[in-house]
């Protein structure tokens, strides 16, 4: 595009003009969540044109990505995706980006824990053995006001006198919140900050073989730790409890909701899909992990 006396030539039209015609236009922003209101762009150019955009856009007026004389973008029926918008008016045009994300996580229900003594148990009966292989789920929001430094708190486990009831564990430095894992090599942590006011979803897949118990921690899809357990070959059954791992120890102090658990290892595509850039998945209709493989799926309180 070259842009010139004021008006925006398309690369076609590279070398010359058509005097008095603009395509230039804009969005009030770049980018916007699927939930926002439908935005309409300002023509600051020759009115008259229509809209066009990349596959996966879809704008009000036309129910397509093509023909529109608005410009107004459906978000919510619109792909989560980068997008390029185009006016064209009398043989010139000119390119909008925009970006359409996800709905953030705004949890309307969840569980709330005083990091006292609030814990409770689901009455689940899970096993860390070398028979199943096992898939965590869930969703935190971390609220570390009036917490020491160098605790350790366990959102979920098993109710067990075992140390490593829970390999999963938050651990709170005195500023920053992340994810320790003991493994093998010692004391393993995840990058992300957890403890900035938002929701996170963690994910912890637990996998037996012959060389070893396998686990890998994912913080909003990405994954973050792979290591060995420190107690690799000592089974662990016991009641799966929220909150905090056993009586008097590791009380988590926060929010949890959308605990899941899976008897099988996730696939890192799965578990993208579960959090969803942010808006958590209706975990029965997954395309990357079967739904007879979900053990348990507790809502807090939705």
């Amino acid at each position: 595009m070259s842009i010139g006396l004021g008006i925006a030539i398309s690369p076609s039209f590279e070398g010359s003009h058509i005097p008095g015609v603009s395509a230039l236009f804009s969005y009030p922003k770049n980018s916007y969540n699927q939930g926002e209101a439908d935005p309409t762009p300002t023509i600051t150019g020759t009115p008259g044109g229509t809209f066009s955009g990349s596959t996966g856009i879809v704008f009000v007026d036309s129910k397509s990505n093509t023909g529109s004389s608005t410009g107004q973008i459906d978000l919510s029926a619109s792909s989560i995706l980068g997008h390029t918008i185009t006016y064209t008016i009398s043989g010139v045009s000119s390119n909008f980006e925009l970006n359409i994300t996800a709905i953030p996580y705004q949890s309307t229900r969840s569980f709330s824990f005083d990091g006292i003594d609030e814990t409770f148990s689901t009455g689940l009966s899970l096993a860390y053995t070398a028979v199943p292989n096992v898939t965590l789920s869930f969703w935190i929001k971390v609220d570390y006001t009036g917490v020491s430094a160098h605790t350790s708190s366990y959102p979920v486990g098993i109710n067990s006198s075992h140390p490593n009831g829970s390999p999963v564990r938050v651990y709170f430095n005195g500023t920053t919140a992340t994810i320790l894992i003991q493994g093998q090599g010692g004391n393993t942590f995840s990058t992300s900050n957890l403890n900035d006011g938002n929701w996170h979803h963690i994910v912890q897949t637990i996998q037996y073989d012959t060389g070893g118990t396998i686990f890998n921690v994912y913080v909003d899809s990405a994954k973050e730790i792979t290591d060995k357990l420190l107690y690799a070959h000592t089974p662990l059954t016991g009641d799966f409890v929220i909150g905090g791992l056993r009586t008097n120890f590791g009380f988590f102090k926060g929010n949890i909701d959308e605990v899941s658990v899976w008897d099988s290892v996730l696939s890192s595509d799965a578990i993208t899909e579960i959090y969803n850039s942010g808006a958590p998945s209706e975990l029965t209709s997954l395309t990357n992990a079967s739904s007879s493989n979900l053990k348990a799926w507790y809502k807090m309180g939705e």
